[in-house]
């Protein structure tokens, strides 16, 4: 909701890029609250649609509103609004939470808009993408190997079956992990005969992962994990993984800071057991392929070579600290070249030239190589999703003259319950792969004193109008599960919600993870996902707490 009523404050009070987003042809702010606006009178540049985005959804989203929606004091967003719009350069950012809701892709839209308003795209100390990596070729062309089975086999007719938890898909979902395990347990659309896991563990990080637990019962299980998770604990097969240590393995960066880097992870010790990197597993396992693919593994080799020949990409484009090739590469430990390649300033985009941001470039060019829409432009009004409303409205039942904006909607919460959950990752763990840990598990939880078990945050008020002392034993419940566990009061989480850190529950995982309380947040975690974007819903769920 403060994503919107910023934008609101920004227009409002004039405080918009207008040398990117473009303004009013006479100069005067036409931007009034509750007040409609005649899209001939202002003259976008870099966006689109953002005159009909203030009719029909910005106009009435106000500090105020905000404040009402969300019990945030009305002068606390005011003061951020005014921070964000008269800052630069600024961003605006989000990673799971925003858009864990089926509300989600509305709320990313909205957010990374104030990234277009206040110009702060491809600015210098803005938002960009992540460069590519100029690798080498692989040692073989993959498409020289495949047979016609390979091109034309009637596998390509199968349906993808994380794709359909609804039987007509997700409009934008590339992947849906959540989906595999319910969807074979349910024959949707067929069931699995094998699965094998790499670095996942969804029987226990997957909301609801009981529907895995049966699902799994079903299947021939391979797991590759070096640690004995519940997976591994469900596994036909084990070809256990390096440990982190022990790998040689490349690591792209995630988004940084635009310029491309890639990483490589060097062994800093033997391999204590049997065990072998899963780049390996897969070549090895493809060379006992009967036919012409079973060349291509072979010739492939092993993970070493892929790399070796990856970093000669390197020798025309050595890194900024001497990267060459693979020797240096494995020394230095990362390859890396500044600067990035594009700047936008005062409106206007450059491109490097080799020496400075002096080449100006067309409105053709800026659509082919950054603003990638249908128009060229950052479009408030997405072209993308209105090609598809008519799905859209059919599907979600949402309005088909403002779904293609980003706008406000009720998210929908499941699980029967009265109180919003949230299950955070806390900072030293990851979907509780620190969970085997001790030096981990001694700072998992510092605010509440959470070591041993992780403790259920709920708020003072909350807790003494349902008789519930700091320190009690209390069930949570949803439609899906029950957990009992100890709460602590902490006037830091909203009265209306629970904070459940997504850490302990482990049955598996070894002596240091196994059994401590209380049990996984996943097993009052309704699966539900956006139908749009695929992504999973971990914070919608709300729950009932009682004392035990």
């Amino acid at each position: 909701m403060g994503n919107f009523s910023t934008a609101c404050y920004i227009l409002v009070n004039g405080l918009w890029d207008k040398k990117f987003v473009g303004d009013f042809k006479d100069g005067v702010n036409r931007f009034k609250p509750g007040q409609t606006v005649q899209a001939d009178t202002f003259d976008e540049k870099w966006v689109k649609g953002l005159v009909d985005w203030w009719n029909i959804e910005l106009k009435d989203r106000t500090p105020k509103w905000a404040a009402e929606v969300t019990t945030i004091l009305e002068r606390d967003i005011v003061a951020t609004a005014h921070e964000f719009g008269t800052t630069r350069p600024a961003m605006a950012i989000f990673e799971r939470g925003a858009h864990a809701h089926s509300n989600g892709i509305l709320n990313g839209m909205a957010i990374h808009s104030l990234n277009a308003l206040v110009g702060s795209l491809f600015a210098k100390g803005g938002m960009m993408y992540q460069m590519g990596v100029p690798y080498g070729p692989l040692p073989v062309n993959e498409e020289d190997y495949m047979d016609d089975y390979a091109k034309n086999g009637p596998w390509k007719k199968y349906p993808r079956i994380d794709l359909k938890g609804h039987e007509d898909g997700y409009l934008l979902a590339n992947n849906m992990l959540q989906e595999v395990g319910p969807n074979s347990l349910k024959g949707k659309p067929y069931k699995l005969d094998t699965i094998m896991f790499y670095q996942n563990n969804a029987v226990w990080t997957a909301p609801n992962g009981q529907q895995w637990e049966e699902a799994l019962k079903e299947l021939f299980v391979i797991d590759t994990s070096p640690f004995p998770g519940e997976t591994a604990m469900m596994a036909d097969l084990i070809l256990p993984d390096h440990t982190y240590l022990e790998r040689l393995q490349d690591a792209p960066t995630y988004p940084f800071e635009g310029w491309p880097m890639t990483q490589l992870r060097v062994p800093a010790i033997k391999p204590l057991y049997d065990t072998k990197y899963y780049g390996d597993v897969l070549i090895e396992i493809g060379k006992r392929i009967k036919g012409p693919m079973g060349e291509y593994y072979k010739a492939l080799k092993d993970t070493e070579n892929v790399l070796r020949h990856l970093a000669k990409g390197f020798e025309a484009n050595p890194g900024d600290n001497g990267v060459k090739d693979f020797e240096s590469w494995k020394e230095k430990g990362v390859w890396y070249k500044k600067p990035y390649l594009w700047q936008q300033r005062d409106g206007e985009f450059y491109e490097w030239d080799g020496k400075d941001y002096t080449k100006k470039m067309t409105p053709e060019e800026v659509k082919a190589k950054l603003l990638k829409t249908p128009s060229g432009k950052f479009e408030f009004r997405s072209g993308w999703l209105e090609a598809n409303a008519d799905w859209i409205a059919a599907k979600t039942g949402r309005d088909k003259a403002k779904l293609m904006f980003p706008h406000w909607e009720e998210p929908k919460h499941p699980g029967g319950g009265d109180l919003y959950m949230v299950t955070p990752k806390v900072a030293l763990h990851a979907e509780g792969r620190g969970g085997n840990i001790p030096v981990a598990i001694s700072l998992l939880q510092p605010v509440m004193g959470g070591r041993d078990q992780v403790y259920i945050e709920i708020h003072p008020e909350t807790a003494r109008k349902r008789g519930i002392r700091d320190g009690d034993l209390c069930r949570i419940k949803s439609e899906v599960g029950s957990i009992t566990g100890r709460v602590r009061y902490f006037e830091g989480v909203r009265p209306d919600t629970l904070v459940f850190p997504m850490e302990h529950g482990h049955w598996a995982m070894g002596r240091w993870a196994k059994g401590r309380a209380p049990g996984h947040s996943g097993e009052v975690t309704v699966n539900q996902s956006d139908r749009i974007s695929g992504q999973c819903n971990y914070y919608s769920t709300k729950v009932t707490i009682e004392k035990v």
